[in-house]
Protein backbone atom coordinates (compact mmCIF):
# COMPACT_ATOMS: atom_id res chain seq x y z
CA UNK A 1 0.00 0.00 0.00
CA UNK A 2 2.78 2.59 0.70
CA UNK A 3 3.86 2.28 -2.96
CA UNK A 4 0.55 3.83 -4.02
CA UNK A 5 0.70 7.58 -4.68
CA UNK A 6 -0.76 9.53 -1.78
CA UNK A 7 -1.99 13.11 -2.02
CA UNK A 8 1.20 14.30 -0.29
CA UNK A 9 3.31 13.21 -3.28
CA UNK A 10 1.09 15.06 -5.74
CA UNK A 11 2.71 18.52 -5.18
CA UNK A 12 6.11 17.02 -6.06
CA UNK A 13 4.69 15.52 -9.26
CA UNK A 14 3.02 18.78 -10.23
CA UNK A 15 6.07 21.01 -9.67
CA UNK A 16 8.48 18.78 -11.62
CA UNK A 17 6.00 17.87 -14.36
CA UNK A 18 5.16 21.53 -14.99
CA UNK A 19 8.85 22.50 -14.94
CA UNK A 20 10.04 19.88 -17.44
CA UNK A 21 6.99 18.51 -19.25
CA UNK A 22 4.51 21.38 -19.27
CA UNK A 23 2.77 20.20 -22.44
CA UNK A 24 2.40 16.66 -21.07
CA UNK A 25 2.32 17.30 -17.33
CA UNK A 26 -0.97 15.46 -16.87
CA UNK A 27 0.40 12.37 -18.61
CA UNK A 28 3.55 12.37 -16.47
CA UNK A 29 1.52 12.63 -13.25
CA UNK A 30 -0.83 9.88 -14.43
CA UNK A 31 2.15 7.62 -15.20
CA UNK A 32 3.43 8.08 -11.66
CA UNK A 33 0.13 6.76 -10.33
CA UNK A 34 0.22 3.84 -12.79
CA UNK A 35 3.79 2.99 -11.82
CA UNK A 36 2.93 2.96 -8.12
CA UNK A 37 -0.04 0.69 -8.81
CA UNK A 38 2.08 -1.68 -10.92
CA UNK A 39 4.86 -1.94 -8.32
CA UNK A 40 2.34 -2.52 -5.52
CA UNK A 41 0.59 -5.29 -7.46
CA UNK A 42 3.79 -7.02 -8.54
CA UNK A 43 5.33 -6.89 -5.07
CA UNK A 44 2.05 -8.03 -3.54
CA UNK A 45 1.95 -11.06 -5.85
CA UNK A 46 5.57 -11.85 -5.03
CA UNK A 47 5.17 -11.58 -1.27
CA UNK A 48 1.88 -13.48 -1.18
CA UNK A 49 3.72 -16.43 -2.74
CA UNK A 50 6.87 -16.21 -0.63
CA UNK A 51 7.28 -14.22 2.58
CA UNK A 52 3.58 -13.75 3.34
CA UNK A 53 2.30 -17.04 1.96
CA UNK A 54 -0.53 -18.29 4.23
CA UNK A 55 -0.26 -21.78 5.64
CA UNK A 56 -3.98 -22.41 5.25
CA UNK A 57 -6.25 -20.86 2.66
CA UNK A 58 -9.24 -19.00 4.10
CA UNK A 59 -12.30 -17.44 2.51
CA UNK A 60 -12.67 -13.69 2.48
CA UNK A 61 -16.09 -12.53 3.65
CA UNK A 62 -17.07 -8.87 3.68
CA UNK A 63 -20.52 -7.74 4.74
CA UNK A 64 -21.64 -4.64 2.88
CA UNK A 65 -24.03 -2.22 4.62
CA UNK A 66 -27.19 -1.02 2.96
CA UNK A 67 -26.73 2.05 0.79
CA UNK A 68 -28.63 5.09 2.02
CA UNK A 69 -28.74 8.75 1.12
CA UNK A 70 -26.26 10.52 3.44
CA UNK A 71 -27.68 13.04 5.86
CA UNK A 72 -26.47 16.61 6.15
CA UNK A 73 -25.34 15.92 9.71
CA UNK A 74 -23.17 12.95 8.75
CA UNK A 75 -21.66 14.88 5.85
CA UNK A 76 -20.87 17.78 8.15
CA UNK A 77 -19.28 15.53 10.77
CA UNK A 78 -17.07 13.71 8.26
CA UNK A 79 -16.09 16.95 6.54
CA UNK A 80 -15.19 18.56 9.86
CA UNK A 81 -13.16 15.55 11.00
CA UNK A 82 -11.16 15.37 7.76
CA UNK A 83 -10.59 19.12 7.67
CA UNK A 84 -9.51 19.17 11.31
CA UNK A 85 -7.02 16.35 10.76
CA UNK A 86 -5.56 18.11 7.72
CA UNK A 87 -5.16 21.42 9.53
CA UNK A 88 -3.71 19.62 12.54
CA UNK A 89 -1.15 17.89 10.37
CA UNK A 90 -0.24 21.05 8.50
CA UNK A 91 -0.06 23.10 11.67
CA UNK A 92 1.85 20.68 13.88
CA UNK A 93 4.12 18.81 11.47
CA UNK A 94 4.74 20.74 8.29
CA UNK A 95 5.09 24.17 9.88
CA UNK A 96 7.25 22.90 12.74
CA UNK A 97 9.54 21.00 10.37
CA UNK A 98 9.81 24.07 8.14
CA UNK A 99 10.96 26.18 11.09
CA UNK A 100 13.40 23.50 12.30
CA UNK A 101 14.77 23.23 8.77
CA UNK A 102 15.32 26.97 8.68
CA UNK A 103 17.24 26.80 11.95
CA UNK A 104 19.45 23.97 10.70
CA UNK A 105 20.14 25.94 7.55
CA UNK A 106 21.39 28.87 9.66
CA UNK A 107 23.42 26.99 12.27
CA UNK A 108 26.14 27.06 13.50
CA UNK A 109 26.23 30.77 14.26
CA UNK A 110 28.05 32.78 11.66
CA UNK A 111 27.45 30.34 8.78
CA UNK A 112 27.46 32.21 5.45
CA UNK A 113 26.26 29.48 3.05
CA UNK A 114 23.62 26.81 3.37
CA UNK A 115 26.13 24.18 2.29
CA UNK A 116 28.21 24.91 5.42
CA UNK A 117 25.20 24.60 7.75
CA UNK A 118 24.47 21.53 9.85
CA UNK A 119 21.73 20.53 7.44
CA UNK A 120 24.02 20.89 4.43
CA UNK A 121 26.75 18.83 6.05
CA UNK A 122 24.41 15.95 6.82
CA UNK A 123 22.82 16.08 3.36
CA UNK A 124 26.22 16.10 1.68
CA UNK A 125 27.23 12.98 3.60
CA UNK A 126 24.41 10.91 2.06
CA UNK A 127 24.42 12.55 -1.38
CA UNK A 128 27.02 10.19 -2.98
CA UNK A 129 24.61 7.28 -2.64
CA UNK A 130 22.23 9.10 -5.01
CA UNK A 131 24.88 9.85 -7.63
CA UNK A 132 24.05 6.75 -9.78
CA UNK A 133 20.47 8.04 -10.02
CA UNK A 134 21.61 11.39 -11.38
CA UNK A 135 20.78 13.66 -8.46
CA UNK A 136 23.67 13.15 -6.08
CA UNK A 137 23.84 16.66 -4.64
CA UNK A 138 23.29 17.81 -1.10
CA UNK A 139 20.21 19.91 -1.95
CA UNK A 140 18.26 16.97 -3.36
CA UNK A 141 19.45 14.62 -0.62
CA UNK A 142 18.29 17.09 2.00
CA UNK A 143 14.87 17.40 0.39
CA UNK A 144 14.45 13.62 0.44
CA UNK A 145 15.40 13.54 4.13
CA UNK A 146 12.67 16.03 5.06
CA UNK A 147 10.32 14.07 2.80
CA UNK A 148 10.46 11.31 5.40
CA UNK A 149 8.61 13.62 7.77
CA UNK A 150 6.00 14.54 5.15
CA UNK A 151 6.26 14.18 1.39
CA UNK A 152 4.94 17.73 0.93
CA UNK A 153 8.18 18.92 2.51
CA UNK A 154 10.20 17.88 -0.56
CA UNK A 155 8.94 20.86 -2.58
CA UNK A 156 9.12 23.35 0.28
CA UNK A 157 12.67 22.23 1.13
CA UNK A 158 13.87 22.66 -2.45
CA UNK A 159 12.17 26.06 -2.59
CA UNK A 160 13.79 27.16 0.66
CA UNK A 161 17.24 25.98 -0.43
CA UNK A 162 17.20 27.17 -4.04
CA UNK A 163 15.16 30.36 -3.87
CA UNK A 164 16.26 31.29 -0.36
CA UNK A 165 19.94 31.54 -1.24
CA UNK A 166 21.28 35.08 -1.47
CA UNK A 167 24.75 36.51 -1.87
CA UNK A 168 26.12 37.52 1.50
CA UNK A 169 27.87 40.91 1.28
CA UNK A 170 31.13 41.43 3.03
CA UNK A 171 30.50 43.13 6.35
CA UNK A 172 32.35 43.61 9.55
CA UNK A 173 32.35 40.73 12.00
CA UNK A 174 29.30 40.84 14.24
CA UNK A 175 29.33 40.06 17.90
CA UNK A 176 27.79 36.87 19.23
CA UNK A 177 24.88 38.87 20.64
CA UNK A 178 24.17 40.58 17.31
CA UNK A 179 24.22 37.23 15.50
CA UNK A 180 21.83 35.79 18.07
CA UNK A 181 19.45 38.71 17.55
CA UNK A 182 19.60 38.13 13.81
CA UNK A 183 18.81 34.45 14.27
CA UNK A 184 15.87 35.30 16.51
CA UNK A 185 14.49 37.87 14.07
CA UNK A 186 14.71 35.43 11.18
CA UNK A 187 13.10 32.71 13.29
CA UNK A 188 10.15 34.98 14.06
CA UNK A 189 9.79 35.84 10.37
CA UNK A 190 9.83 32.14 9.49
CA UNK A 191 7.01 31.50 11.96
CA UNK A 192 4.96 34.35 10.46
CA UNK A 193 5.57 33.15 6.90
CA UNK A 194 4.62 29.59 7.81
CA UNK A 195 1.40 30.81 9.44
CA UNK A 196 0.53 32.81 6.32
CA UNK A 197 1.12 29.77 4.14
CA UNK A 198 -1.08 27.63 6.39
CA UNK A 199 -3.96 30.12 6.35
CA UNK A 200 -3.61 30.53 2.58
CA UNK A 201 -4.56 26.87 2.17
CA UNK A 202 -8.17 27.96 2.77
CA UNK A 203 -9.92 28.43 -0.60
CA UNK A 204 -10.30 32.11 -1.46
CA UNK A 205 -7.70 33.27 1.08
CA UNK A 206 -4.26 34.45 -0.05
CA UNK A 207 -1.90 35.95 2.50
CA UNK A 208 1.26 34.97 0.66
CA UNK A 209 1.55 37.98 -1.63
CA UNK A 210 3.10 38.53 -5.03
CA UNK A 211 6.69 37.96 -3.94
CA UNK A 212 6.02 34.43 -2.72
CA UNK A 213 3.91 33.65 -5.78
CA UNK A 214 6.82 34.70 -7.96
CA UNK A 215 8.97 32.29 -5.98
CA UNK A 216 7.28 29.41 -7.83
CA UNK A 217 8.75 30.75 -11.06
CA UNK A 218 12.14 31.09 -9.39
CA UNK A 219 11.91 27.48 -8.18
CA UNK A 220 11.03 26.31 -11.68
CA UNK A 221 14.08 28.06 -13.11
CA UNK A 222 16.28 26.67 -10.35
CA UNK A 223 15.07 23.12 -11.00
CA UNK A 224 15.64 23.49 -14.74
CA UNK A 225 19.22 24.63 -14.06
CA UNK A 226 19.99 21.68 -11.78
CA UNK A 227 17.95 18.83 -13.29
CA UNK A 228 17.56 17.40 -16.77
CA UNK A 229 14.31 15.76 -17.95
CA UNK A 230 15.84 12.34 -17.33
CA UNK A 231 17.03 13.15 -13.81
CA UNK A 232 13.66 14.78 -13.09
CA UNK A 233 11.84 11.56 -13.98
CA UNK A 234 14.33 9.52 -11.93
CA UNK A 235 13.75 11.83 -8.99
CA UNK A 236 9.96 11.49 -9.29
CA UNK A 237 10.28 7.69 -9.39
CA UNK A 238 12.41 7.78 -6.25
CA UNK A 239 9.91 10.02 -4.44
CA UNK A 240 7.11 7.67 -5.49
CA UNK A 241 8.74 4.50 -4.18
CA UNK A 242 11.06 5.39 -1.30
CA UNK A 243 10.32 5.16 2.42
CA UNK A 244 6.85 6.53 3.23
CA UNK A 245 6.32 9.33 5.72
CA UNK A 246 6.86 8.81 9.42
CA UNK A 247 3.11 8.56 10.06
CA UNK A 248 2.85 5.57 7.71
CA UNK A 249 5.87 3.89 9.29
CA UNK A 250 4.20 4.41 12.68
CA UNK A 251 1.02 2.75 11.40
CA UNK A 252 3.01 -0.22 10.07
CA UNK A 253 4.77 -0.53 13.41
CA UNK A 254 1.47 -0.49 15.26
CA UNK A 255 -0.02 -3.20 13.05
CA UNK A 256 2.95 -5.47 12.42
CA UNK A 257 5.70 -4.48 14.86
CA UNK A 258 8.92 -2.52 14.78
CA UNK A 259 10.99 -5.10 12.86
CA UNK A 260 8.56 -5.14 9.96
CA UNK A 261 8.33 -1.34 9.94
CA UNK A 262 12.12 -1.04 9.79
CA UNK A 263 12.45 -3.69 7.09
CA UNK A 264 9.66 -2.03 5.08
CA UNK A 265 11.49 1.31 5.20
CA UNK A 266 14.73 -0.33 4.07
CA UNK A 267 13.41 -2.46 1.22
CA UNK A 268 11.17 0.30 -0.12
CA UNK A 269 14.09 2.73 -0.25
CA UNK A 270 16.23 0.08 -1.93
CA UNK A 271 13.56 -0.57 -4.56
CA UNK A 272 13.24 3.18 -5.13
CA UNK A 273 17.01 3.47 -5.56
CA UNK A 274 17.09 0.60 -8.07
CA UNK A 275 14.20 2.05 -10.07
CA UNK A 276 15.65 5.59 -10.11
CA UNK A 277 19.09 4.30 -11.14
CA UNK A 278 17.52 2.24 -13.92
CA UNK A 279 15.56 5.24 -15.22
CA UNK A 280 18.61 7.51 -15.21
CA UNK A 281 21.10 5.03 -16.64
CA UNK A 282 18.78 3.76 -19.37
CA UNK A 283 17.63 7.27 -20.21
CA UNK A 284 21.23 8.47 -20.44
CA UNK A 285 22.22 5.45 -22.55
CA UNK A 286 19.39 6.16 -24.99
CA UNK A 287 20.29 9.88 -24.99
CA UNK A 288 16.83 10.90 -23.83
Amino acid sequence: IPFMSCSARLPVYVVFAMAFFAANAGTVIWLMYVLGLAVAVLLGLLMSRTLLKPEVGTAFVLELPSYRRPSLKSLSVHTWENTREFVKKAGTVIVVVSVILWLLLNLPLGVTTQRESLYGQFSAAIAPALEPAGFGNWETAGALVTGFIAKEMVVSTLAQIYTGEVDVPETETLSWGAELVGIGTGFAQAVVDSAKTLVSLIPGVNLIGADEIAQDTSLTRALQDRFTPVTAVAFLVFVLLYVPCVATIGAIKQEFGGRWALSAAIYQTFIAWLAAVAVFQIGTLLNL
